[in-house]
């Protein structure tokens, strides 16, 4: 599993910390609104760094368009490193998003990084055998979720650097 790295300069700090509420503001992460902004500004930079043209959009649907592919950001911060056991969780209300790929990044902010997991699209997250569907209540591991949720494993998706193809880069 190949990962980009990401060093967070300070300014990524003050854009997120001004960014408004709604920015990322439906997860049930209470930090979510920061490490969102934290997030799309990695992938941003990552895109930028291997010359591919994308429009930030920042709306429910979606955060990026190269071409015509619709792009999601979907940020976590860890406690610790993640390793390709590492689950990827998401609420079942993003299914019905209007976005064709998930990119995938982990913020650690005691390590002032952001690690660029990877990519998969959208309808094959919400569809492959891999995943694991949570409802209301179960336990993951000991404590219940919140939300109707879906859970996949890391080394499931595809490393980073293969956005770049998938994009036709």
């Amino acid at each position: 599993m190949n990962q980009a790295i990401l060093e967070i300069p300070d300014l990524w700090h003050e854009i997120a910390e001004s960014a408004p509420k709604s920015i990322n503001g439906r997860s049930v992460n209470l930090f979510s609104k920061y490490t969102g902004v934290i997030g799309e500004l990695a992938v941003a930079t990552f895109m930028a760094s291997h010359d591919v043209p994308f429009v930030h959009v920042d709306n429910y649907d979606y955060d990026f368009t190269v071409f015509d592919v619709k792009i999601d950001v979907k940020t976590n911060a860890p406690k610790c490193s993640p390793d390709k056991h590492s689950n990827i969780m998401l609420t079942d209300y993003l299914s019905n998003q209007g976005c064709d790929l998930y990119v995938f990044a982990a913020v650690y902010m005691n390590l002032n990084l952001v690690q660029l997991m990877g990519f998969c699209e959208k309808s094959w997250f919400w569809s492959c055998e891999q995943g694991i569907d949570l409802k209301k209540g179960e336990k993951l591991y000991v404590t219940p979720i919140k939300q109707d949720a879906r859970f996949l494993d890391y080394k499931h998706i595809n490393n980073i650097y293969g956005l770049l193809d998938y994009l036709g880069e």
